[in-house]
């Protein structure tokens, strides 16, 4: 009775119930794209990636083609085509594949993107690849996996799994993301000149901004383990700045098994 005397006296006071939900995935990155988001294409997380792939190759390593996930601008399948290997890649929002499709023309047509005729820049979400059982090399993805909510962290580490055939070169933030939404500016439009918070409150999105871009803040241990279960073990890490860790590469250990779950 007391909790029901309350929400009414709530409602009557012009106070809302219930909290709308935070923006989070797919709604919350296309948000993000519309007002810029990764339009600054001199910025490309995947550097130490891309450096690492191309060392690899060097090396022996069979990394001929390669799927970015979470390609935002697409620099980083860009420069795998111009080192002579076949790259794709995705994003959860669509504003970053179009993006990307806009800056980037493979050399070679769709051949240089992927052996199924698919487009060479897709939006698709981590936990579900628009491509079949071991259809790359080798999964590169840099500052993404942070961002997946804690409970499609498994469906995400089987997906990497079934589409790469032998290497997974990955980037993953191990603390809280800092002040992007705050301290970084809009780039387009309307938007331009004004911290992506203030771009996200034009839209009409001020009671749904979320308080944490990485709904996953967990050490290495916590993503060795998980792709340990998908059957991927450490290779070797990727040196970077300690305020960036961490980086790594991992390799197939056993083939890829479906979960009956």
């Amino acid at each position: 009775q007391k909790t029901m005397r309350r929400s009414l006296l709530l409602l009557f006071a012009g106070a809302p119930l219930y909290a709308p939900a935070a923006l989070q995935g797919k709604e919350l990155y296309e948000a993000l794209y519309a007002t810029g988001w990764g339009k600054d294409t001199r910025v490309s997380q995947g550097a130490k990636l891309l450096h690492t792939i191309r060392n690899m190759r060097r090396q022996g390593a069979a990394i001929d083609s390669v799927l970015d996930v979470g390609c935002s601008h697409g620099n980083v399948v860009a420069e795998l085509w111009q080192s002579g290997i076949v790259a794709s890649g995705v994003d959860i929002a669509r504003g970053a594949a179009d993006l990307a499709t806009s800056l980037h023309k493979p050399p070679h047509g769709r051949a240089s993107c992927n052996g199924e005729g698919r487009p060479c820049f897709q939006a698709a979400s981590a936990t579900s690849l628009p491509f079949r059982d071991g259809a790359f090399d080798a999964i590169a993805s840099s500052d993404v996996l942070e961002h997946v909510d804690p409970s499609d962290v498994r469906a995400a580490t089987a997906e990497f799994a079934r589409v790469a055939r032998n290497f997974l070169v990955l980037k993953i933030a191990n603390r809280p993301e800092g002040s992007t939404l705050s301290g970084s500016r809009a780039g387009v439009g309307k938007f331009q000149g004004r911290t992506f918070k203030d771009a996200l409150h034009q839209q009409g999105y001020a009671d749904r901004l979320p308080t944490q871009l990485h709904t996953t803040v967990k050490g290495n241990e916590f993503w060795h383990e998980e792709f340990r279960r998908v059957g991927f073990a450490l290779n070797r890490t990727i040196p970077d700045a300690s305020w960036a860790c961490c980086a790594y590469v991992l390799h197939r250990i056993e083939p890829y098994r479906p979960s009956k779950a």
